[in-house]
């Protein structure tokens, strides 16, 4: 249990970190800043897109699933977040989808830009929370070491590509956004 549900946590403070460095870009954004770093904020889009989406979800739906086939505790409220994963997920093409159109100098779009940004930023912060407060310490509590063994055994395999031990070695498409990380938290 230990490493899969620690992971999950692991997980949740680094979506926690990038959804951080978006509030700020935001906040830039809706103060008319020529700092606002739509760079940063596509490859910080472009993670959640790729990590969240495609393998730490399917990592909790395992999890769920597992779960909901045992017991019905809070089943309405883990079917809410199974829900809110496709959700997520189609959020976060639609406000790639809007970034790449800025990029490409559309500015028409701002003002939807930002309001969208900012429904996407809490989405993503209410949905975490959920899990974090509620889902996750239940399964903790219910779910035995035979049931993490077997669990395990369903579980996709797939590293972080931003948050992993690289020895300095990102994907291109994250290079950006792991500078800024590893800037941010350097000693001053």
């Amino acid at each position: 249990m230990e490493n899969i549900i620690q992971q999950i946590h692991t997980d949740h403070r680094h979506i926690v970190k990038i959804l951080s460095i978006l509030r700020h870009e935001l906040k830039l954004l809706e103060n008319n800043s020529e700092e606002a770093n739509f760079e940063l904020i596509s490859d910080s889009l472009d993670y959640l897109a790729h990590y969240p989406d495609e393998y730490h979800h399917p990592k909790e739906e395992v999890i769920f699933a597992y779960h909901l086939q045992r017991s019905d505790e809070m089943r309405d409220e883990i079917e809410r977040l199974m829900t809110q994963h496709r959700n997520l997920h189609e959020a976060t093409q639609r406000i790639n989808e809007i970034t790449t159109a800025i990029l490409q100098g559309d500015v028409h779009l701002r003002e939807t830009y930002i309001n969208t940004l900012a429904g996407f930023i809490q989405q993503q912060t209410s949905h975490l929370e959920n899990e974090e407060k509620a889902v996750l310490p239940m399964l903790e509590q219910r779910l035995n070491d035979q049931d993490w063994i077997n669990i395990e055994q369903q579980m996709p395999t797939q590293t972080d590509p931003l948050f992993s031990p690289w020895g300095g070695n990102v994907p291109q498409g994250f290079a950006a956004l792991y500078d800024h990380i590893m800037e941010d938290s350097s000693p001053r």
